[in-house]
């Protein structure tokens, strides 16, 4: 990997760029994940210092360096003072805060009702399984817990749910309660610690609001925090590690196969959370 710093020199479309490199004008070029972040800044007379890929690939009949990260992205305002549009150093600063100031957390991980195999008319997915663990923020446990949730639109599991989460359906019937106890309960706790809500990727969140509006419940306002995400934009990532992968990556160790299970989800959140707590602040 190379670092290069410079202003750009000319714009060939979204994808690639120019500017002047010991010397000679050369070509670089945006991955798609980077295109979506960056294409808004990319153009002629913006400043960026980035990291770059050794060897150079040829992208519509271009040779082009790859563009791994960008580090530091400013332009210069009509008054001709620097204004800084993206600063690595400053987002992992604010990460390094914001998880320094989180007290009181609840790691939650959801299953969710999947469509059958054979399309059901209007089906909406729920979620059937909840699974959250109430820490403080050295990580010591306050509460923990594992619900089964009716789903209230479509009433009944599907086979494909049934299959792929290896449910036993008089266990399930026996123990399921409705939405709106797991809601209450979960109103209890921010209620009590007001928590951030902390979930591996956004589908639980996006899902969780969707079930509010189903059964007619007020939103509870959480303070969500997408680790996921927080990772992918601290180690500059260009694909979403799973979140078993991400633990044995910052662990060094392998997990034992697991099974869909909502609780053992979201005590290894819980865990990934922490250590990257710790690689980023100590």
């Amino acid at each position: 990997m190379i670092e290069v710093c410079g202003l750009i020199d000319s714009v060939v479309d979204e994808n690639i760029f120019s500017i002047v490199y010991n010397g000679e004008k050369t070509f670089f070029y945006l991955q798609k994940n980077l295109v979506k972040k960056f294409e808004k800044y990319i153009e002629t007379g913006t400043k960026v210092r980035m990291i770059i890929e050794d060897d150079k690939s040829i992208h519509q009949e271009i040779s082009c360096y790859t563009v791994d990260h960008f580090i530091l992205i400013s332009k210069r305002t009509p008054r001709g003072k620097e204004h800084i549009c993206y600063d690595i150093d400053e987002i992992r600063n604010g990460l390094k805060k914001l998880l320094g100031e989180m007290d009181n957390i609840l790691f939650i991980d959801f299953e969710m009702n999947m469509q059958d195999f054979t399309p059901i008319p209007d089906f909406v997915q729920e979620i059937i399984e909840a699974g959250f663990v109430l820490t403080n923020k050295t990580g010591a446990v306050r509460k923990f817990k594992h619900m089964y949730i009716n789903p209230t639109k479509i009433r009944r599991l599907t086979g494909r749910t049934l299959r792929f989460l290896h449910y036993d359906v008089d266990l399930f019937n026996a123990q399921a309660v409705r939405f709106k106890e797991f809601y209450k309960e979960l109103e209890r706790i921010n209620d009590e610690y007001q928590p951030y809500v902390v979930v591996w990727g956004k589908s639980d969140i996006t899902t969780m609001k969707k079930c509010f509006e189903i059964n007619g419940l007020p939103d509870l306002n959480l303070k969500y925090v997408n680790i996921l995400q927080l990772i992918v934009n601290y180690y500059n990532l260009k694909q979403q590690p799973g979140l078993f992968n991400m633990y044995e990556e910052l662990y060094g160790t392998k997990l034992p196969e697991q099974e869909h299970d909502s609780l053992e989800d979201a005590i290894v959140t819980k865990d990934v959370f922490f250590k990257f707590k710790e690689k980023i602040t100590n």
